[in-house]
């Protein structure tokens, strides 16, 4: 209930401002004196904020609630931002490679390594069902044969987060999975 709440908010304020203040600017650059009628821009504000949120934040809602079972009620895969931490069983070069080939094989075009630094990003191409998409591996050496590996991934457009399917979900599960038999101690989720 209270996500719902601030999604109803949040689609209010994204629609009652933005149309009223290029209205505003409108009727100013077309010399007609806006400041004279600042209550008919108040009466439209609250006009397109209802009918936006009324519209929008259930639909939000309802796209939640699918992700939700389609991954057998897991709550976690309706967040927008997933992350997860695992330590593995292999020496830094070897998992470099391995999550570098991972990103590839999930989908992850536009890859950008940095080997010394130990980070790999990549992001998948927007398409008319989806945002685009942005993963980030990060990778430290614990000791010879162990090495930390950190999980990121969440949409690139930010306002695009409300509407995510859980592709962030399961491009992370199927980035950990790729890994399972050298897992350490299990997969944190922060």
């Amino acid at each position: 209930m209270k996500r719902f709440i601030w999604l109803f908010v949040v689609m209010f304020l994204a629609f009652a401002f933005p149309p009223n203040i290029l209205l505003f600017l409108y009727f100013k650059v077309m010399g007609y004196n806006p400041e004279s009628n600042l209550w008919l821009f108040l009466y439209a504000a609250i006009g397109f904020g209802l009918f936006g949120s009324f519209i929008v934040a259930p639909f939000i809602k309802f796209k939640e609630s699918r992700v939700i079972r389609k991954f057998n009620n897991d709550k976690i895969a309706a967040k927008k931002r997933q992350n997860r931490s695992m330590t593995i069983n292999l020496e830094y070069d070897s998992a470099f490679r391995k999550s570098s080939e991972i990103l590839s094989l999930i989908g992850m075009r536009y890859i950008r390594e940095k080997k010394t630094d130990g980070v790999i990003k990549g992001r998948t191409k927007c398409s008319l069902s989806l945002p685009s998409t942005k993963m980030e591996v990060r990778l430290r050496s614990i000791d010879d044969n162990h090495t930390e590996v950190i999980v990121r991934s969440r949409q690139i457009i930010p306002m695009m987060m409300m509407i995510d399917n859980g592709k962030n979900y399961e491009n992370v599960e199927t980035f950990c999975s790729e890994f399972r038999d050298l897992i350490v101690g299990g997969v944190k989720r922060f």
